[in-house]
């Protein structure tokens, strides 16, 4: 399957079934404006640049994050939304080797015809809590606990942060790209009580709120699945419940989250009710339906990279689901009118 073969086309030979045998739900493009977005941007999560040993050294692979990044620059986005696993032992060397590949594709935040790309960055749980994975990771390397303490990202994140990628590390924040706002919210020490409280969106939408609300989208990011959302009830690693309540005021936000590794070519990646929220996948890795059930040999989707092209008209969203490394479209287009409030073709389209 290449990108000669058109999204629509690529439905109709699936017979409207999901490479996983989940029917397809989409809403079809012809029923909508013609013109250019007025806004596009990457989307992805769980890159986790990894530190291997390679001929006795250390080394740390950016290959499929440098791959992606380009294959989106190609595509002129605006901004690139990763929702968190950046690194995965959460050591700093493994996230100047993302802020480096960043700075070969986006040279000093810019596209190659000079327009500024925004990062939307936030933080998961390997960023915070990688060196004390694999048995001790970070103490396996650096037994010298002064060395260990300069080299882990958690302890040293505002210092880092600004260091690696030349913005000041708030927990929660901002940022608007062409008149659209994008929400990001980081892991904290506390994430992990219950699988995440996240509860910081609950008062930074309160104190926008007259801002927020309207016809126009606003985007949030954060790593685990807002609770009872996207890849249902029972989908692994997610919070507990009070960002879905706090976006639940809002019907014209859309959530994106990462950490469970699921495919983009389950259909109930995608959700709406009160809110819309979609699962970002995987660069890493990806699960069906998650990482702990095995795989079939016959789909091979496990060791896949997979994102998507988000792209915002005035009438629509439209999220082209994207496999990496090989390069391929994974399934058609979902496409979210606008405004959410008034049209829904996802909601309670879940499986159980």
């Amino acid at each position: 399957m290449n990108d000669m073969v058109s999204r629509r086309g690529f439905l109709t030979g699936l017979g409207a079934v999901g490479l996983f045998g989940h029917k397809v739900f989409a809403a079809p493009h012809g029923a909508f404006s013609n013109g250019e977005p007025n806004l596009r941007f990457a989307l992805m999560s769980d890159v986790h640049i990894s530190m291997k040993i390679k001929d006795g050294k250390w080394h740390n692979d950016a290959t499929k994050f440098i791959h992606t990044l380009k294959w989106f620059r190609d595509k002129k986005i605006d901004a690139v939304v990763i929702a968190g696993d950046l690194a995965n032992y959460g050591m700093i060397e493994e996230l100047e080797v993302m802020a480096a590949a960043w700075e070969k594709v986006f040279p000093g935040d810019k596209a190659p015809d000079g327009r500024k790309v925004e990062k939307i960055f936030v933080t998961g749980n390997h960023d915070w809590e990688g060196p004390i994975y694999s048995g001790g990771f970070s103490k396996q390397l650096y037994p010298d606990p002064i060395v260990r303490k300069e080299k882990e990202f958690y302890v040293n994140r505002a210092k880092a942060w600004e260091k690696l990628f030349g913005e000041k590390y708030e927990p929660i924040y901002s940022k608007t790209v062409r008149g659209y706002t994008f929400i990001g919210q980081h892991w904290d020490p506390k994430a992990w009580k219950g699988c995440g409280f996240f509860g910081l969106v609950k008062k930074f939408t309160e104190e926008r709120a007259a801002e927020l609300s309207g016809a126009r989208p606003f985007f949030y990011v954060q790593h685990p699945p807002l609770k009872a959302t996207c890849n249902g009830p029972k989908a692994w690693g997610q919070d507990v419940g009070i960002a879905t309540k706090a976006l639940s005021k809002f019907s014209n936000a859309v959530a994106f989250s990462g950490h469970t590794h699921y495919t983009l070519t389950d259909e109930t990646s995608i959700w709406q009710d009160a809110f819309t929220a979609v699962n970002a996948s995987s660069l890493w890795y990806t699960g069906k339906p998650n990482l702990f059930q095995p795989v079939s040999p016959k789909t091979k989707m496990h060791n896949t990279t997979q994102g998507a092209l988000v792209e915002v008209y005035d009438d629509r969203i439209v999220i082209v689901r994207r496999q990496f490394m090989p390069d391929e479209t994974l399934a058609e287009d979902w496409v979210v009118p606008l405004p959410v409030k008034e049209n829904k073709p996802y909601k309670k389209k879940m499986l159980s």
